[in-house]
């Protein structure tokens, strides 16, 4: 897909999307109660929470094999992308609402990174905020082979 946009614009040096996050609602129905994924599915959270509920679930929740729960997820991590940031009330359509409180989520293609792994990777989702990322707890992801900084909060 970059390659294509690459020919038809080459003017263009950033490649990020704005992807829905389709199952969020899905796997916090799963997770044990607390108050920030209670209050997401019940849509009076707050911004900051849907944006930290996204990056929990989006970092952490796997299949049995190990890659991303998300489907979107799962192609963008493996076609190179990684996760850029996250956004509250980005989608207000009826299905956002139902499936991740509007919560969006920009992928990242970085071009260089894309050129050292070709065969991109689906099971470690990497979080690379930009510089002036409001709202967002960053921290040190601990799960092996991403030491990449991580937006993370409490269930």
């Amino acid at each position: 897909m970059v390659d294509e946009l690459r020919q038809e614009f080459p003017e263009l040096e950033t490649f990020v999307t704005l992807s829905p996050i389709s199952r969020l609602h899905t796997w916090l129905s799963t997770q044990p109660d607390g108050p920030a994924a209670q209050s997401l599915l019940n849509g009076d959270a707050s911004d900051e929470d849907i944006r930290d509920m996204a990056a929990s679930y989006l970092l952490t929740a796997k299949t049995d094999r190990g890659t991303p729960f998300d489907p979107v997820a799962r192609f963008h991590l493996r076609n190179g992308a990684q996760i850029y940031a996250f956004h509250a009330n980005a989608d207000l359509s009826k299905n956002g609402r139902a499936q991740s409180s509007g919560a969006m989520v920009n992928y990242h293609y970085d071009l260089a990174q894309i050129e050292r792994n070709p065969n991109g990777s689906s099971k470690t989702a990497m979080f690379h905020p930009p510089l002036n990322s409001p709202n967002l707890t960053h921290a040190t992801n601990q799960n092996p082979g991403n030491k990449a900084p991580t937006a993370h909060r409490r269930l």
